[in-house]
Order: structure tokens, then C-alpha cells, then sequence
């Protein structure tokens, strides 16, 4: 035991002494390892953990140290500790690995407690996939230790005696201040900075992006550069968004670090020590959900890559001056999707990545093994040499033990959206043979196309069952898979593998007896994909996700004639919803994207009992409207009423799709002229003269079924 405690000691001096951080795995029983912690010399301690006997073990040994729950640990993210312990006992989430490492200072220690080594199993509930996967990498680790108090042994250790090279001095970049240079930790914040101050002095540039790995000094960046901004007096009234509150408390310390040595007199409210607001003579910083965002004359984002790209073009069309920071590799969100998306999103945006990390040397080996091993910085394959890949095989992968295949099966996968977290990689790992399927076309032994796929009557989590419960009862007893991600490497896109992937999984899942396939999504940009393929809109939320900042989408496919009649009723049910809703629930759906499901979903007739019928007063209105002698607006009840039965009837996809975008945007959606014109780009006579041709066809089919008797 004596040895054991000694080489614990030994490794924490000379993590310390190096500069770089360490990983130290402690295992064995709850009293042994807490006791054992409690005697290291710790300055700031930080331990986390899920409730469990463990905890009330440590609660009493180890004195004076900071607990936090796991699930709140989001609220502390900024701080910095000398140690950081996660408390494995009751299991491990892997986004909680990742954001805890993040919070350990250079020369510090990241320490996974759990019970003895062979009955280790750092997941949540299964020990043979993305536990098993954890320990292998632990070896990796280049400054690491592991030991099992229990058996009195080292099971793995490994020092990298490298000092860091020396920390450069942040250059003081004109025109900033001298005051404000004290507080900037590297000449890419200065850049930063220097780049808000151009977004206020350029008239061609009106939005700014701060780009980084986690740790680089992005918020820190953007609460100096509002700091500087007031100072200068370019700045009035401020909305600060963010995922939340506790996402913005290290934007807002910055910042007022910068007003106290700027010697400004502000005040500052919020809730249990939060900064919510900071005001002074003239100005005004507060912080903003993303759900209740009011435009202001500059508008400041932190962790875009978290908002999603929805809620950041919704801010974007509404802000006159926008700063913003995203991660670019991260657990918050996959940025690097983002950042190539920001040129269409943003007016223009000047762009600076900070790559200097701020709590810890460069070439950290910590940050580097938490990166390799959760997959962070994942980047998709080239692969310049497929061109038009012909003997492409298909393939059901039974394991992705292999780590080239594991990290290339994935980078391809994350490419089907841009919110990406480790626990995607540990639920993948725990239901790989289990829940999980993956399915991939494969060309001369390289996957080139992805797909992972949930067996709902197998798992835990049953998204599509529960949905379609709410919708027909009829069909819980049947066998449901739902695709969870598909993705092509994106120079091969649009060359029909997508497409083929999924007739490949349709073909096993029949042969294994499902009877029902589909997917839920946010991205409007991809109904296209699966209304081609024979899938339908199923179902569209009432509300936004509060993760994507988008509207939940939900296609199905039945793969089994039995059920067939059942699920188009469900299409031709959703048709009839975007048409009754489309002026309330679904006005701010994309009018081309209602015009396009109109057109392309799958649909059957079904009997809607006595239908609306038009008065005499609409009849007459609808007439005269023909003949050219009355306005649009003035038929717009009688035009839905026929929408609603052509709709009921499947008559809507004889229409143009252009057509269809008209009738959507004005008569679905009561949307006014000018904006309709707008939308689809044509002048306003030709929009009437458009709209009576539609309104000549709903009649001339449908107006002796809804003529008031």
C-alpha cells in the first residue's frame, strides 16, 4: 500500500512541476481511494459526481473540496481547478468527461475514480461497449496513472517528461489601450478585439466570428471587446445570447474586469451571483434566451455552435451589428460544420480563430487523449481519388472495435448534423450489436456512406414508437427502426448513395421482419431526400426544439402492405394539417418547403364526413374574382376551403410546384402580397394572374362538392 501511495504522490509533483496536465485513474473501494485523495496538498479541488454511497463516503473524508452534480457541472464550465475528480461508481457520461477535463489548469489533474479494475465500467449501463473502449484508450494517455488500491498494483503508467515551451507575451496590439492590453492572455484575443472595433468603424462589415477550439479565450474575447466598446462609447443598448445563463457568466467577468481597470461605473444584477445584466451612464448588457430574443442595436453571441443554425439566422435577419464565438471542435456543437455555413448565414463576416489554448501549455497531452479518444476533431476522409464510385458493396458492421474504422465510420456521421456530443459516440459504442445497426457502402474497403440505425422494440429510447402512439394506436405492435443518422462524404453527395443506403437498410430490415422505417430530423433542407425515396411527413412539431432552434420533423416509410393504408392516412393527415395550421402553427415554415411535401407526399383518400361548404356570399365573391372583378384577398376563405378538400382528396399534386409555393405562402399561411412576391419572385400582377389560374382549377374540380346546397 505504502509503494501505491508513494508513486500517487510522486505523479501528482510531477504533473505539477511539468506545466502539462495528468490523468489519474484511482480505483478500489470508496474509503481507500477518497482517503488516499485527502492527502494530496490541493489548492482548488473540484469533484463530480452521480448520487450514489460513494459520494456520502467522500462528502466525509474530503474536506473543504467543491462538489458539484454532474448534470450541473454545465453551470460551473469557465472555472478553473487544480484537480478535478469525477466519480465513476455509479457510472460515466462522456460529455461530462470532456467538459470536466476542461476545467483543470495546466499542471493539474483530471482523476476518474471507480471500483476495482476488472469490475470497472465507466458507461452508464453497458461494460462492453464504450467502457471497454474508455479503458483500452486510457493507455494512451502520455502522462498518466492507473492504480487499483484493491490490488495493491500499477496497472499502467506513463510519464512525458517534456516541458512546454515558454508562454509568449501577448503583443499590444494598436489601437487598443494600455489598460486593456494588461487584461488580454494572447495576441489572437487582441486580433479579436481589433476585429469587433472594424465591425463598428467599416460600413462593409457589420458581423464578426470568433472561431476556437474549447479553452482558446473566446468568451473572454467578446466580454473585453463589449468592455472596449463601451469605453470607446460605440455601444448603447447590448443582447447577450446563449444557450443559457451560466453560458455567459465568463463573457460578463470579463467584461467587467475590463469596466473596473477602464474605471467605468456600472451596476450589475442577476440571480445567486449570476451576472444577468450590467449597466452604466450609456449603456445597457443583458442576456437574452434564445427563445425570447429582442433586437438591439448590437447583438452578442457565445457558443453559436450550440444555438444551432436556425436560431442564428433567425437572430442574423434581425440584428443590425452581430458578434459572435462558436467552437469549432467541441462537445457544444460541431462548429467546423458550422463555420462553413457562416458565410451564408451572417452579412458578411470578418473571421478570427484563436488557437492558443488559455489554461493549459499547447501540446497538452490531456487535451490531445480527450480528443483522439471522444472523437472531438473529427475531420470527414478526402478521399479525392473515389470520383464516381461504381462497385460500391453494401455491408451491416457487427462491431467498430477497429479505431481507423471507428473514427472514419464516424467523421462521416457527423456530417449528418451539426450537433454532435461524445454521449452520440458512447450510445453508439453501448448499442452497437445490441439496439444499434450500422450500414455502410463501402468502396475498394473504405466506407464511404453511413448509417446508423435504432431497432426501436430493442431499445431503451423509443422516439418513433412514442410518436406514432399519439398518432395510431393500431400500429404499436409492430416491429419500428428509426434511422438516427445517415451521411454520404460530402464530394460524393448527390450521386444517388444516400439513396441507395437506404434501399440497402429497407432490404434487411424486411428480411428481419420490421415493418415500419423512418427517421426524425430538424433540418428542412433534407425532406427532399426522404420524400424521393418513398418516405412521408409524418409529423411536424407545433413548437421548436430547444436544442436545434428548429421544428422536429418526423417521415415514415411502411416496409409491409398490411400496413400501408394505415400510414398514408397518417401522410394525408399532415397534408390536411399544414393546410388548416399554415396560418398559425406552421406560418413559419418555409412556404417552398409546405409546397413541396404538398407535392410529393405520399398520399390516399380518406372520408372526411360533411366537408366545409361555401356560403352563397363566398360562392358570388369566387366569381367575380374569375371574371378579374375583385382582389385576391377578398377569396381567400373560399380558396382555403377548396385547398382543405383538395388536400383531403389528393388533388394537390396535380399542381406546378410553384404554384403550389403561391398557394401555400398566400393562401395557407395568409401571408400579404408583398411578401408573397417576394418569396417567389415574381411581380404582383403576375401573382394574381397566377392565383386565379389556381383558383380556376380548385373550382373547375372541386366546387360542386362544396356549393351550399
Amino acid at each position: 500500500m505504502v509503494v501505491v501511495v508513494e508513486e500517487v504522490h510522486e505523479f501528482y509533483k510531477v504533473i505539477a512541476s511539468s506545466g502539462y496536465r495528468g490523468l489519474l485513474v484511482l480505483l478500489g473501494a470508496p474509503r481507500r481511494v477518497y482517503g488516499l485523495l485527502s492527502t494530496l496538498e490541493v489548492r482548488k479541488p473540484l469533484f463530480v459526481f452521480w448520487p450514489g454511497r460513494s459520494v456520502d463516503i467522500a462528502r466525509n473524508v474530503l474536506e473543504n473540496w467543491d462538489f458539484v452534480f454532474a448534470e450541473h457541472l454545465i453551470e460551473r464550465l469557465g472555472e478553473e481547478h487544480d484537480i478535478v475528480v469525477i466519480d465513476t461508481y455509479e457510472g460515466l457520461r462522456a460529455s461530462i468527461l470532456a467538459a470536466a477535463s476542461e476545467m483543470v489548469v495546466g499542471g493539474g489533474l483530471l482523476v476518474l475514480t471507480g471500483p476495482t479494475w476488472s469490475k470497472w465500467c465507466p458507461s452508464i449501463s453497458i461494460c462492453n461497449g464504450f467502457a471497454s473502449y474508455l479503458k483500452k484508450q486510457l493507455y494512451k494517455a502520455k502522462n498518466h496513472l492507473i492504480v487499483d488500491l484493491d490490488d495493491q498494483k500499477i496497472i499502467s503508467k506513463r510519464i512525458t517528461l517534456q516541458k512546454p515551451a515558454k508562454k509568449i507575451r501577448p503583443k499590444c496590439l494598436k489601437p487598443l489601450p494600455t489598460w486593456l492590453c494588461k487584461l488580454i492572455a494572447t495576441t489572437e484575443q487582441a486580433r479579436a478585439i481589433q476585429a469587433a472595433l472594424e465591425v463598428f468603424e467599416e460600413p462593409r462589415s457589420s458581423s464578426l466570428v470568433i472561431l476556437g477550439d474549447r479553452g482558446r479565450g473566446k468568451s473572454a474575447a467578446l466580454g473585453l471587446a463589449l468592455a472596449y466598446l463601451i469605453a470607446k462609447k460605440k455601444v448603447g443598448d447590448v443582447a447577450v445570447v446563449a444557450p443559457s445563463i451560466y453560458s455567459v457568466q465568463n463573457l460578463f467577468m470579463h467584461m467587467v474586469r475590463g469596466l473596473k481597470v477602464a474605471r467605468i461605473q456600472y451596476k450589475a444584477w442577476g440571480p445567486k451571483r449570476l451576472y444577468e445584466g450590467v449597466k452604466g451612464g450609456w449603456f445597457k448588457v443583458h442576456y437574452e434566451p434564445p427563445s425570447q430574443y429582442h433586437l438591439s442595436a448590437l447583438t452578442v453571441v457565445d457558443e453559436a455552435a450550440a444555438l444551432g443554425p436556425a436560431r442564428l439566422r433567425r437572430i442574423a435577419m434581425r440584428a443590425r451589428k452581430i458578434l459572435t464565438a462558436t467552437t469549432i471542435h467541441g462537445y457544444e456543437g460541431s462548429g467546423r460544420w458550422l463555420a462553413h455555413k457562416l458565410n451564408d448565414i451572417l452579412p458578411s463576416p470578418l473571421m478570427v480563430e484563436l488557437k492558443t489554448p488559455i489554461r493549459y501549455p499547447e501540446g497538452d497531452p490531456l487535451e490531445e487523449w480527450l480528443y483522439d479518444t471522444l472523437l472531438l476533431n473529427v475531420e470527414p476522409p478526402e478521399d479525392k481519388d473515389i470520383v464516381i464510385p461504381s462497385a460500391v458493396s453494401c455491408m451491416e458492421v457487427q462491431q467498430l472495435e477497429d479505431l481507423q474504422l471507428l473514427r472514419r465510420t464516424y467523421s462521416i456521421l457527423v456530417q449528418a448534423h451539426y450537433r454532435n456530443s461524445p454521449d452520440d459516440l458512447q450510445l453508439l459504442l453501448d448499442g452497437m450489436g445490441k439496439w444499434i445497426k450500422v450500414y455502410m457502402l463501402v468502396y475498394d474497403g473504405r466506407p464511404i456512406a453511413v448509417a446508423e440505425v435504432s431497432l426501436e422494440d430493442k431499445a431503451e429510447k423509443r422516439v418513433l414508437t412514442d410518436i406514432l402512439n399519439r398518432l395510431l394506436q393500431d400500429l404499436k405492435e409492430n416491429r419500428i427502426a428509426r434511422i438516427v443518422r445517415i451521411a454520404v462524404l460530402e464530394h460524393l453527395q448527390r450521386r444517388g448513395l444516400g439513396s441507395r443506403l437506404l434501399k440497402c437498410i429497407e432490404e434487411k430490415l424486411i428480411a428481419n421482419d420490421y415493418k415500419l422505417v423512418g427517421a426524425t430530423f430538424s433540418n428542412l433542407d433534407i425532406i427532399g431526400f426522404w420524400l424521393k425515396n418513398g418516405y412521408g411527413v409524418a409529423h411536424v412539431s407545433a413548437r421548436y426544439n430547444k436544442f436545434t432552434g428548429e421544428k422536429n420533423i418526423v417521415v415514415l416509410k411502411s416496409l409491409s402492405r398490411d400496413i400501408r393504408h394505415s400510414i398514408n392516412k397518417i401522410y394525408t393527415d399532415m397534408v390536411v394539417r399544414l393546410v388548416y395550421s399554415g396560418a398559425s402553427v406552421y406560418r413559419d415554415l418555409p412556404a417552398e418547403k409546405i409546397a413541396e411535401i404538398l407535392a410529393k407526399q405520399p398520399c390516399v383518400q380518406i372520408d372526411i364526413g360533411d366537408p366545409w361548404k361555401l356560403t352563397t356570399y363566398q360562392y358570388l365573391r369566387l366569381e367575380r374574382f374569375l371574371k378579374g372583378e375583385d382582389y385576391p384577398e377578398h377569396v381567400m376563405d373560399a380558396m382555403l376551403i377548396l385547398t382543405a378538400l383538395a388536400a383531403h382528396k389528393c388533388r394537390l399534386k396535380t399542381f406546378d410546384v410553384n404554384h403550389l409555393t403561391i398557394l401555400a405562402s398566400f393562401v395557407i399561411q395568409g401571408k400579404p402580397t408583398w411578401e408573397v412576391v417576394k418569396v417567389v419572385g415574381v411581380s404582383e400582377e403576375q401573382l394574381i394572374e397566377v392565383l386565379r389560374k389556381i383558383a380556376k382549377k380548385l373550382a373547375s374540380e372541386l366546387i360542386r362538392e362544396v356549393l351550399e346546397k
